[in-house]
């Protein structure tokens, strides 16, 4: 199983892939291609922010999981999103796949999002 997870912050006009940043603090996601067929599990928050503040687009390979949306808004700083209170967002991948997730905040703060990804090998 693989994990990744962060808190970064999204500045004013600014998009950002969440498992391809080279500027995060903990580098890009060594998983962005996927390593192996999965499930994979993706939960995404802003934090203090109104609901029409950040959009997201989730994509795997060629296919749109998730086209442009509003982000849920209500997380807390600093802190994960979890599954008592954020829905995750789940679909399958298979090897060699590339994931993106690019958050765009078109608002006039920078703003916090709190994300979880997680992959689930399928199969022995």
């Amino acid at each position: 199983m693989a994990f990744f997870a962060g808190n970064p912050t999204i500045g004013i006009g600014a998009s950002v892939d969440l498992f391809d940043n080279p500027t995060a603090p903990n580098r890009p996601w060594k998983y962005n291609r996927a390593p192996y067929d999965a499930l994979a599990e993706v939960m995404v928050r802003s934090v203090g922010a109104p609901a029409t503040a950040l959009r997201m687009l989730l994509t795997v390979g060629s296919d749109e999981e998730v086209q442009d949306s509003l982000v849920g808004a209500g997380g807390v700083a600093q802190n994960l999103p979890n599954r008592l209170t954020t829905e995750p967002i789940t679909f399958s991948v298979m090897k060699g796949d590339v994931l993106s997730c690019v958050i765009s905040n078109p608002g006039a703060g920078a703003i916090e999002v709190g994300f979880v990804m997680e992959l689930t090998r399928k199969g022995p």
